[in-house]
């Protein structure tokens, strides 16, 4: 028999699980961050919409007339999504919010998912504060005045220096606080890079402060550079140095990532090394070939079906970013092993992998294509093929000739996890690992803590997960190690 705690912990799990699952027209999902609040917006269908701010009031426009729920916007308390109103008109539903004194909006299409972000007060703001502070006329021409005759009696000179403008006095502290905050940004992992003149063309080096994995590509006639992690990166003027091969770089907006292009001569040599955490990437006249080529398989999953996977060291998260070529999305994976690219596009039914110098590029043909990171790899899911069979064999062992091995389906002893630590710690890294799981990786994690707690004689709590599992994807119900550990 379970203990009331024990069922109350069930049901406080089966509840936070199944979020997801609660009914309405529009699905939101929102987080607070370090530095913004993301809100998701899940619609059944892709919709128009448009984003526009004026002042601390910020507009978001939906061209359809499908219910978002208010009362639950309201609920997850955003620090920088305050006061949200809802106006519904016609095909259009309009929702306006605060957002803080200076805060950015980003915005993107994923699918039917629209993801806002509201990005704090930018550091400038603090530099204005202080400079309306000392404003003559504000209260501190007195302090001034008091200034000017300490100099003026500590001076040996028969005339006193003359007092300086407001403008001066102004600028300078303008220039102290920009100095500041130039210090606290590098601090947080400015990067500067350097070109230099190689043999056939010029090389960009970007030193980082720890290892940080790349990804590197061209498309056309942009050079793509993408790593994990916002940072400032400045680059010297390329024109000078590097003849027609490349020019101007800019910096795309993308949230959690520093993503840089570069104009180049297409047709370009394209070629990637790392020096400890210095990356070394080269534009040359002649075709540069990838030192190490990622090996992609086929393979079936246990549990997601039909995948396919890149053999990749330490690769990071995917970043979603615009192909230069016709906007569409791209899924660009940085990895840590240097020089580990695709040689040329390989077409999947779900997209294409495209050719890369530095780390994996995947053009998706539709949103379900998910790329989930390991620490050996990648899994790109819904990029292949689903045969008749991935249903029928999820929850087997596969072998390496394609055949099914006759696996085990229930197997509580290795379930219930290492006796030597204790149940409570077991449970809660589960927990953990649950609650930080992304979308795609979310029903592996419910199948591990489903089965942990049917192998520790929680039957009600596994029956519960494999219930919120079954509603997120009524496919697995026709798997036989689902069936049989529901049983």
């Amino acid at each position: 028999m379970m203990s009331i705690a024990a069922r109350l912990c069930a049901s406080v799990l089966i509840v936070s699980l199944s979020t997801q699952a609660v009914a309405g027209a529009v699905v939101l999902r929102a987080a607070d961050h370090a530095d913004y609040s993301r809100v998701v917006f899940e619609w059944p269908a892709a919709v128009e919409y448009s984003v526009t701010s004026s002042g601390e009031r910020a507009t978001v426009t939906f061209r359809s007339a499908d219910t978002i729920d208010l009362a639950r916007l309201k609920g997850f308390g955003l620090k920088n999504l305050r006061d949200p109103r809802l106006v519904r008109e016609g095909d259009r539903t309009t929702l306006s919010f605060s957002i803080p004194v200076n805060g950015r909006l980003h915005h993107y299409r994923s699918g039917g998912k629209i993801v806002l972000d509201v990005k704090d007060g930018v550091p400038q703001a603090r530099a204005a504060d202080k400079v309306a502070a000392i404003t003559p006329g504000a209260g501190n021409d007195t302090f001034v005045r008091d200034q000017l005759k300490a100099v003026k009696a500590a001076a040996s000179a028969p005339k006193p220096p003359p007092p300086k403008s407001a403008a001066e006095i102004n600028k300078a502290v303008v220039e102290e606080a920009l100095q500041s905050a130039s210090v606290e940004v590098a601090r947080g992992g400015a990067v500067t890079g350097k070109v230099e003149p190689i043999n056939g063309g010029i090389a960009l080096r970007y030193t980082f402060t720890e290892m940080v994995p790349a990804a590197i590509f061209a498309r056309g006639n942009q050079l793509v550079m993408a790593w994990p992690g916002e940072r400032v990166v400045t680059t010297p003027p390329l024109e000078a140095i590097s003849g027609d091969r490349a020019r101007r770089v800019d910096r795309l907006s993308i949230s959690g990532a520093t993503v840089l292009s570069v104009q180049i001569r297409p047709g370009i040599g394209v070629g990637v090394q790392r020096e400890g955490t210095t990356w070394k990437i080269e534009i040359k006249d002649s075709e540069i070939l990838p030192r190490e080529l990622i090996r992609l398989d086929s393979q079936s999953d246990p549990v997601m079906g039909s995948r396919v996977f890149g053999h990749l060291s330490e690769p990071s998260r995917a970043i979603q970013i615009a192909d230069p070529l016709d906007g569409k999305a791209l899924l660009v994976v940085p990895a840590a092993a240097a020089s580990a690219g695709v040689m040329a596009d390989k077409p999947y039914p779900g997209g294409t992998v495209l050719a890369s110098a530095q780390g994996l590029v995947v053009k998706p043909s539709s949103a379900r294509v998910q790329a989930v990171t390991f620490a050996n790899g990648v899994a790109l899911m819904g990029l292949e093929q689903a045969r008749s069979t991935d249903v029928a064999q999820r929850g087997y062992l596969n072998r390496g000739d394609g055949t099914v091995a006759d696996a085990r389906l229930i197997d509580l002893a290795a379930w219930q996890g290492r006796a030597a630590t204790p149940y409570t710690e077991r449970k809660a890294k589960l927990l953990y690992d649950l609650s930080m799981a992304s979308e795609v990786d979310r029903a592996e994690r419910r199948w591990a803590l489903a089965r942990f707690y049917l192998g520790n004689g929680m039957a009600a709590d596994a029956a519960g997960v494999l219930d919120v599992m079954a509603q997120s994807d009524p496919d697995i119900l026709n798997a036989p190690a689902f069936r049989a550990t529901r049983g």
